[in-house]
């Protein structure tokens, strides 16, 4: 085995030194998301035509809309209210075989509906609130959005460059949920954490010690 001699020794004590501060000061903090949920508690669908229609909603991720797990009808003048959420949305004249009048995908605010029924639509009026979110670090940070359904998170719905604590960012998608990931920005990005994060809420990531 081949002797150290002492300054080899002293170099060794040195760098041994400085990597267990280096890990003991990153395991000194850590970093974490606050969420407050800002959405409204109800979507209001209000009905300005002139003929009684049956409204259905859909879970959003049922692209095919082929089973509803509610439904509603609204008489002409009236309004219905619903708990808030991401739906899809048939609307129907009530008869004996429902007539078909108006699709829409991704509902997540108020529904004002119109027309007649030769020509029906359906227009959402504005009560979503878009997500925000907000740097408490105190340093750069990067964060990136991905669609529930990207476990992976392969391919980033948005991202944005948070500089410092008075940095803000607004995303104003229609999801019902999706997964927040915050780098450390850099040549390679640094990962930090993720997390599952509401729609409709402010987010907030913060550098906290232990």
């Amino acid at each position: 085995m081949k002797r150290l001699l002492p300054a080899h020794a002293l170099i060794l004590f040195f760098v041994s030194a400085g990597l267990h501060n280096s890990l003991s000061a990153q395991d000194r903090s850590y970093y974490t998301i606050g969420i407050q949920n800002i959405a409204p508690a109800n979507i209001t669908f209000t009905n300005n035509s002139d003929l009684e229609v049956k409204v259905i909603l859909y879970n959003s991720t049922d692209g095919v809309m082929k089973i509803g797990f509610t439904s509603f009808n609204i008489k002409p003048n009236g309004s219905h209210k619903y708990k808030n959420g991401v739906y899809n949305v048939k609307v129907f004249k009530p008869q004996l075989f429902d007539k078909h009048l108006y699709t829409r995908k991704n509902v997540s605010g108020d529904l004002k509906m119109s027309g007649t029924e030769n020509k029906f639509s359906a227009v959402r009026i504005s009560s979503r609130k878009n997500t925000e979110f907000k740097n408490n670090t105190g340093e750069a940070i990067k964060i990136c959005l991905y669609k529930r359904g990207d476990p992976l998170k392969t391919i980033p719905v948005a991202c944005y460059d948070l500089k410092d604590n008075t940095s803000t960012a607004t995303y104003s998608g229609d999801m019902s949920s999706f997964f927040v990931s915050v780098f450390h920005p850099s040549l390679v990005d640094r990962l930090l954490l993720t997390q599952l994060c509401p729609d409709q809420s402010v987010v907030t990531v913060y550098k906290l010690n232990r």
